[in-house]
């Protein structure tokens, strides 16, 4: 599991959750919930599973950017969101090249890092969608854990 040990917990990024629509057209909001927790469980992934969170975290990053330059003229403000997106995909991307890994407590803290910017963005939301989409993983690679006894 590498390097976990060195990973150290912050002040908590509270991001909300997306909400869900029912068939019957009603639509949930989940409240928000702490990114501290995710990376608790994150931390004790194997390195596969940890690189398909951040496959997934990325993809549904790209979703934000697709909508940001959608409307034209694009506002400088949607430039800018599309801008910070490529940035992060540009560093998620890198942590997946297995020659250049970084570790699962930068991986973590990668993460957190880009949760703490969403808000000055305004794209707390995206991330939010994206860290839940990537905690499907989580909980298949950790039940997957516990029914071996690991």
């Amino acid at each position: 599991m590498g390097n976990a040990r060195n990973y150290q917990p912050m002040q908590s990024v509270m991001l909300p959750a997306p909400p869900v629509q029912y068939g019957d057209g009603k639509i949930v909001t989940s409240p928000a919930f702490n990114l501290e927790d995710v990376l608790a469980d994150f931390l004790r992934l194997q390195e596969r599973a940890r690189s398909e969170f951040l496959s997934i975290f990325a993809h549904s990053l790209t979703v934000d950017m697709r909508a940001a330059l959608l409307d034209r003229p694009v506002s400088e403000k949607d430039a800018e969101k599309a801008y910070q997106i490529n940035e992060w995909l540009h560093q998620l991307t890198s942590s997946l090249n297995p020659t250049h890994s970084r570790g699962v407590a930068e991986e973590a803290g990668l993460i957190r890092d880009i949760a703490a910017e969403s808000f000055r963005y305004g794209l707390e939301g995206g991330v939010g969608r994206a860290v839940m989409a990537g905690k499907s993983v989580i909980a298949r690679s950790l039940e997957t854990l516990v029914s071996r006894g690991d």
